[in-house]
């Protein structure tokens, strides 16, 4: 029973090679937009054990760090900067094994309600449309979705083995709960240090259990252990999502409300089905802040919405034991949504959070398309295999525009105009091409568009400088403007970058203004939800301070920054400034703070950063006693030193 037939085994390997072959255009593709941010930690390279701790420090990663993700990277590269194809590839590859692994416990899953032979063969229907559809090519050719890939894979194997263990042992003795325990366990975790989407294995396992294996037989200690190894994280995790005080107080940083996202969000759902059931290329992308917000509960759209889904949960619910393969596919399509399409204020729209879902909606169809071509002799089989070609072939050709950001960018831009990401990285791609007045063109009319978002002026600031245009945006203006802004992320990339800019001498004509601009960021309007991206930007601030030899400027900086995100690294650069103002007094101190901070720090504080607190400690504090050894002799000497 737990054997493949070789058709199938042939069938699955002419899959993967095809899918292989889909992909292939996409793999020398750019990076992209977050790839940059997180893969940056690899800067300076990462060869000794305390690098690896530095490294998993750094990053644009979620809560947990995702600690798996970061160090799978290395696999790839060391150092940056770095070339895409180095990590594309390997994405690619655990694609492919996690279809592979999602084959075979399918196939088991579906032992439960059908012949042997039709199993495999729906497995591999479904399996295909999972590894072709062109959605997945976000989550695929995006480097840095390898978080979401290898919590996918690592919750494949999870279900694979539960499957595999229900199916093998059917009499689940104390033995079986054993193993099932350790393994439900144990992939919870490597899913969930992939990417926090990873602690959803119990939900999933739920949902198999809830349908396909709904009519097996139960002994009381089988009972008790899915109440206790599934039901009680499952039902954790629905109780933390329902805190909704503490999600409702959270959403001061986004541009809708917790209200606006439970009614949006249903209808993102809908929208995500009927992308995935049309197949189509056209609107997919990196570039979804464009979508509508929706205010309104007596909205048709909203209430259409809603109705539709909370009509599919009540019929898979209804009809779990007799339609096993819908109740499936609906309810594993909703629980790989539970976390990143409900109450967390995460961004509203994203391709990615699809990656696993796919495969719930492949069974409905499949099983729909059977159903439908019954009466006809062979229509089925003739049917099913031309929509995995016609995927793969539409994949092929989306991939093609992945292998190039002039290729790519234009038509995002031209499908997402109200993407405000889309323009600036449009406008991006015509100034690296050395389109300059057509990049300030298209950054004018994405200002005017969105004028509450400042880094359209800034970067216009920017790419004149670099091409040395006369600017179309007075700094000062702009200060008088301050509260008509918000701070966004945009914000922080392009400020920072022009303060990097004139660091390295270009732009000084606008060193004055811009450190004005960065005493009135407080004003921004939504400043107080802000506090990392504030810091980010006072840092750079600081550091031209230091440039331009105004060290009591810089050290106002400084200070705010440790207030405002008190850390290690926020500490260690108070330290070096006063080490610099001849305050050998305070950069002890400070240093001392910061190695503090990195002894408390979820990390700790290994060899040989401990030992590199100490000797530089040490050296400060004996420079500091020759000092005073020669002041003592000398009431005069300090005064004529600089100590650098």
């Amino acid at each position: 029973m737990l054997n493949i037939q070789r058709g199938v085994a042939a069938s699955l390997l002419l899959l993967l090679v095809f899918c292989w072959w889909a992909y292939q255009p996409a793999v020398n593709g750019p990076f992209l937009l977050d790839d940059f941010s997180n893969l940056n930690a690899l800067t300076g390279g990462v060869e000794t054990f305390e690098d690896v701790r530095r490294y998993l420090g750094l990053g644009n990663a979620g809560p947990l760090g995702r600690p798996l993700s970061m160090l799978s990277f290395l696999i790839n590269d060391n150092a940056w900067p770095s070339a895409p194809d180095a990590f594309k590839p390997t994405n690619l590859l655990i694609h492919l094994l996690t279809g592979v692994v999602l084959f075979s416990g399918l196939r088991l899953m579906l032992l439960q309600v059908m012949p042997r032979r039709s199993s495999e063969w729906l497995a591999i229907l479904a399996v295909g449309f999972f590894l072709l559809h062109p959605m997945q090519v976000s989550s695929v050719m995006y480097v840095v979705q390898r978080m979401t890939l290898l919590a996918a894979l690592f919750i494949a194997i999870g279900v694979f083995l539960h499957c595999y263990i229900r199916v093998k042992y059917p009499d689940l003795t104390v033995l079986s709960l054993v193993i099932m325990t350790f393994s439900a366990g144990m992939f919870t975790v490597l899913a969930s240090l992939s990417k926090e989407t990873g602690v959803l294995l119990p939900v999933y396992l739920l949902v198999i259990e809830f349908t396909f294996f709904s009519n097996k037989f139960e002994s009381a200690n089988f009972k008790w252990w899915r109440r206790i190894v599934l039901g009680i994280p499952a039902a954790s995790l629905v109780m933390y999502l329902l805190n909704l005080p503490k999600w409702m107080a959270s959403y001061g940083h986004r541009d809708f409300s917790f209200y606006e996202r439970i009614l949006t969000e249903p209808v993102i759902l809908k929208d995500y089905l009927l992308q995935i059931l049309s197949m189509k290329v056209y609107g997919l992308g990196l570039f979804h802040d464009d979508y509508p917000i929706y205010s309104s509960i007596s909205n048709p759209v909203v209430l259409t919405s809603m109705l539709m889904i909370l009509a599919l949960i009540f019929v898979a619910v209804l009809k779990r034991k007799t339609w096993p393969l819908f109740s499936f596919g609906v309810l594993w399509f909703l629980a790989g949504h539970l976390i990143e399409s409900t109450t967390v204020p995460l961004e509203l729209y994203f391709e990615h959070r699809n990656y696993l879902s796919v495969l719930g909606v492949a069974i409905v169809l499949f099983a729909a398309l059977q159903a439908m071509a019954s009466n006809v002799s062979g229509a089925f089989w003739g049917i099913a295999p031309g929509l995995l070609l016609i995927l793969g072939m539409s994949t092929y050709g989306y991939a093609n525009e992945w292998s190039s950001a002039d290729r790519l960018i234009p038509i995002w831009a031209a499908e997402h105009p109200e993407s405000p990401r889309a323009r600036r990285s449009y406008a991006q791609m015509l100034a690296v091409n050395g389109m300059y007045e057509e990049a300030l063109l298209e950054l004018d009319e994405g200002y005017r568009e969105f004028p509450q978002d400042l880094s359209f002026p800034i970067m216009s600031l920017i790419f004149s400088c670099s091409a040395e245009k006369a600017y179309r945006y007075d700094v000062d203006d702009l200060i008088k403007r301050t509260e008509e802004h918000k701070a966004t992320n945009s914000f922080r990339t392009t400020t920072t970058l022009l303060f990097q800019m004139m660091i390295d001498g270009h732009c000084q004509d606008l060193a004055a203004p811009m450190q004005k601009l960065v005493d009135e960021m407080p004003l921004l309007s939504n400043a107080r939800f802000k506090r990392s991206l504030l810091s980010a930007i006072s840092i750079k601030s600081g550091e031209l301070y230091i440039v331009k030899g105004d060290y009591n400027s810089a050290l106002l900086r400084f200070v705010n920054v440790d207030r405002r995100t008190p850390s290690a690294s926020s500490a260690v650069r108070l330290s070096n400034l006063y080490l610099m103002m001849g305050e050998l007094d305070l950069a002890v101190k400070f240093l001392q703070t910061a190695k503090d901070r990195s002894e408390n720090s979820a990390w700790g504080l290994m060899e040989p950063r401990r030992s590199e607190y100490d000797k530089k400690l040490q050296w400060i504090r004996s420079a500091q006693a020759k000092l005073d050894e020669i002041e003592s002799a000398s009431p005069d000497f300090k005064e004529s030193v600089d100590v650098n």
